[in-house]
């Protein structure tokens, strides 16, 4: 009796596993749907990349800092030397020199859009007087700003003389003026700068 139950659970078993086996999809078959799939989607894939690097490539070439200094102190102020920074990187090549009132070129890079910070070290030798001995100064100044996606932002610093009866440490001050174009423009202007004598 036991041999019998034994066979027959055995040939139950049997048929329970062959309609499982039928019921079940094969693991080829899966394979084949999910590389059909990845086979549609990878030209998609492919021109969403392309789409997302040729207008981030656009917006990046055409948004760019350039930094410009004009020195609108008086003869007493010689300008003895200078070091300029954006996000803590200095220009690429030496600033240029230019003559009192107007402005030199400092850098021009490309960067990506969002906030960044210009800085500037600057050291002057002052003459009090034609007799007087030449004292040094010292100005550093920084300003952040926003760049826009495709636009060039300009930041001219500007060191200048407060005039008044003041000593010369107090009246040299800095100003930012921001010029933005090819963005939603607006101009503006800033003053800071710590002096030190």
């Amino acid at each position: 009796m036991r041999v019998r139950c034994l066979i027959a659970l055995g040939v139950a078993a049997l048929a329970a596993l062959a309609r499982a086996q039928d019921t079940a999809p094969p693991v080829r078959t899966l394979e084949e749907r999910v590389s059909g799939l990845h086979g549609k989607l990878a030209p998609a894939n492919a021109r969403l990349r392309d789409l997302y690097e040729r207008v981030g490539a656009e917006l990046a070439a055409g948004t760019r800092a350039v930094l410009l200094h004009r020195e609108e102190l008086g003869p007493a102020y010689a300008l003895e030397s200078a070091s300029y920074a954006l996000d803590g990187a200095p220009p690429d090549a030496p600033p240029e020199a230019g003559a009192r009132g107007v402005a030199a070129g400092i850098l021009d890079r490309r960067i990506a859009a969002g906030a960044h910070r210009v800085s500037a070290e600057l050291v002057y030798r002052v003459r009090s007087g034609p007799e007087g001995a030449p004292r040094r100064l010292d100005i550093r100044s920084s300003y952040a700003f926003d760049a826009q996606p495709g636009a060039v932002t300009r930041v001219t610093l500007v060191t200048y003389d407060r005039g008044g009866d003041a000593a010369d440490e107090e009246r040299a001050a800095v100003r930012f003026e921001l010029a933005v174009e090819g963005g939603a423009s607006e101009g503006a202007s800033a003053e800071g700068g710590a002096v030190r004598p």
